[in-house]
């Protein structure tokens, strides 16, 4: 059984956004983690826990997403969340960190370690390759609102089935804010109802720069990773290796944080 770390709530500036992060330790942080599109930092609250006393995890809210400030021009690309992070681990004064990063937050770790090694001393990356053949408004479809608490845990429910009943509770409620006419709507900027931006990069070239330790982790039961294409990606870098991971969907740090916290303890150990 874990229990919960204490959670501070910390603060950032970077270009001219204020950005929120949970820092589930006190002190400079050795690992950094990075949620997925249309997530937020709270989904990392177990995997923190499962992690235990080794690691100060600091988990980041994306601009657009959680409590971080939201764009004011939709500037969503990669590029600019990387700087996003740069300016967090400059003002935490973090310097050689682990970067886990789900999904879409594992490509802005990426593009951070290459042009700032000195930050960055290992990434994972899960269940995301560095290019996709989907077209950027291709995106699966979700409520704009919520009548009540209830029916954001049961949406929660029906997207991660592998989670606990208090994570689905903690996603319902840090995933959503009041809204007009008494709905629940979701916290992100509405514009991950209609584009996701990163889905029209290329960052293979990003990869093959790479020059630290890499893990991809690939969800068995997820399709968004093929096994080529995870296989692929080990193998471009000089330090590459891919763990699979059984029983968990796209979302592994919701799904089955204590064994993806076994995965980053052992990949950190070397």
């Amino acid at each position: 059984m874990t229990t919960d770390p204490p959670v501070a709530h910390r603060w950032f500036v970077a270009d001219g956004l204020r950005l929120h992060a949970l820092a589930f330790a006190s002190g400079s942080p050795t690992l950094v983690s990075l949620h997925g599109v249309a997530s937020h930092a709270w989904t990392w609250l177990p995997f923190a826990s499962a992690l235990g006393a080794g690691e100060r995890c600091l988990a980041i809210d994306l601009r657009g997403h959680g409590d971080s400030q939201w764009s004011r021009t939709g500037d969503y690309a990669t590029e600019g969340l990387s700087h996003d992070l740069e300016a967090v681990l400059d003002q935490a004064g973090a310097s050689g960190v682990t970067v886990v990063g789900a999904s879409w937050g594992g490509l802005v770790g990426l593009v951070l370690a290459v042009r700032r090694p000195d930050l960055i001393a290992r990434l994972v990356l899960i269940d995301l390759g560095p290019s996709s053949n989907k077209d950027p408004e291709d995106v699966p479809p979700r409520p704009a609102s919520f009548v009540s608490h209830e029916a954001v845990v049961a949406f929660e429910q029906a997207r991660s089935p592998r989670a606990d009943a208090s994570t689905w509770e903690r996603l319902a409620a840090h995933g959503t804010r009041p809204g007009e006419g008494g709905q629940l709507v979701p916290k992100h900027d509405p514009v991950f109802a209609r584009r996701w931006a990163f889905r029209s990069e290329d960052h293979w070239p990003a990869l093959s720069a790479l020059q630290q330790p890499l893990l991809v982790v690939k969800a068995i039961d997820s399709p968004l990773l093929p096994d080529d294409v995870a296989d692929r990606m080990a193998s471009e870098t000089t330090n590459g290796r891919v763990a699979r991971i059984a029983a968990t969907g796209h979302v592994v740090h919701v799904d089955d944080p204590v064994g993806l916290a076994r995965l980053v303890r052992a990949f950190v150990a070397g």
